[in-house]
C-alpha cells in the first residue's frame, strides 16, 4: 500500500502545475468561437451560421488562436472578417488575450509553435552558417582570390596609366558630345 501512495504523489505533483484555468479559458474560447460568427451578417442567408459549421477552434498559444476550415473558400471568407472576429472575442472573452487568428485547412498538420524556442534554434542555425561561410572564404583565399567581405565583389586595383589615361579621354569627350 506505500507504493500506491508513493504513485498517487507523483501523479498528484505532476498535475500541481496544471492550472485548471487553462482548460476553462480553452473551453470558453471554442464555446465562444461558435457564439461570435454565428452573428455575421454576410450577403448569403445564414453566413455566419456556416461559417461555424465549417470551422473549428485546433489551438490557442501565445495569444494566437488556430482555426482550422474545411475547404480554402472557408478560411477566405473567415479573414474577410477577421476584424469582427477579433472585435467579438474581445468583447465576449476579455480575460483571454487574442492578438491574432490564423487558419488551417483540415487535414492539414500546421501547428502553432513558441517563438522564443525558435530564436534559440535560428541562433544555432546562423552560427553554423556563419563557420560554413568562413571555411568556403579560407577555400576560395587559397585559391588566390580575393573577395571583399563588405560589398561580395573583388578590391578594387589602381589601373595601368595607359588604361587610365583611355578611360578618362572617353569620359571628356562623352561629357562635351552631351553639353552639343
Amino acid at each position: 500500500m506505500e507504493e500506491a501512495e508513493k504513485i498517487s504523489f507523483v501523479i498528484e505533483s505532476a498535475f500541481e502545475n496544471i492550472r485548471t484555468a487553462n482548460a476553462g479559458d480553452a473551453l470558453n474560447i471554442y464555446n465562444v468561437w461558435k457564439n461570435v460568427l454565428c452573428r455575421i451578417k454576410g450577403r448569403s442567408p445564414n453566413e455566419g451560421q456556416k461559417l461555424a459549421d465549417h470551422s473549428r477552434v485546433i489551438d490557442y498559444k501565445n495569444g494566437i488562436l488556430l482555426v482550422e476550415a474545411d475547404h480554402p473558400g472557408w478560411i477566405e471568407l473567415l479573414r474577410l472578417h477577421k476584424k469582427y472576429i477579433m472585435t467579438g472575442l474581445e468583447r465576449d472573452i476579455p480575460q483571454i488575450k487574442i492578438t491574432n487568428v490564423v487558419y488551417r485547412l483540415a487535414g492539414h498538420r500546421g501547428e502553432i509553435f513558441d517563438t522564443r524556442n525558435m530564436q534559440e534554434k535560428d541562433s544555432d542555425t546562423r552560427s553554423k552558417m556563419q563557420q560554413r561561410l568562413d571555411e568556403e572564404e579560407k577555400i576560395i583565399e587559397k585559391t588566390g582570390i580575393s573577395v571583399d567581405k563588405k560589398h561580395g565583389t573583388a578590391p578594387k586595383k589602381a589601373l595601368p596609366p595607359e588604361l587610365a589615361a583611355i578611360f578618362d579621354d572617353l569620359r571628356q569627350s562623352m561629357l562635351t558630345n552631351s553639353k552639343d
